[in-house]
């Protein structure tokens, strides 16, 4: 039997470096890339900390998908990615996603989302 010990500490060490500073620095330098019209460079900061369980980078990764900025409009991502964030208590992502579902038609699963105390 293989020992997974040391392939399981790698991983736990590598996604805690994206949950320090460094982690929110690469989410900071998305914003401002965003906010010099950067898209390209935003998605590019956003998508490791999102792929590590970031919630502002995975909520970021969903306005996007959403707007088309920096990737293609894909609604399905968008909301992919909303959810990321919404189950983790990220209230921008909360509403997003239950928009997300109920502008698909999915009004029953939207109203939990839509309806959550802020």
């Amino acid at each position: 039997m293989r020992n997974f010990g040391g392939l399981a500490r790698a991983a736990l060490a590598a996604g805690m470096a994206l949950a320090t500073p460094a982690g929110a620095q690469s989410v900071k330098a998305g914003v401002d890339a965003w906010g010099r019209g950067d898209y390209d460079g935003a998605v590019a900061q956003w998508r490791g900390p999102a792929v590590a369980g970031d919630a502002d980078a995975q909520f970021n990764l969903g306005q996007a998908y959403k707007l088309g900025r920096g990737v293609p409009v894909d609604p399905a991502l968008a909301e992919s990615w909303f959810r990321k964030a919404a189950l983790q208590g990220h209230y921008q992502a909360q509403d997003n996603y239950g928009l997300a579902l109920f502008q698909s038609g999915r009004k029953a699963e939207a109203a939990p989302w839509l309806e959550k105390p802020v």
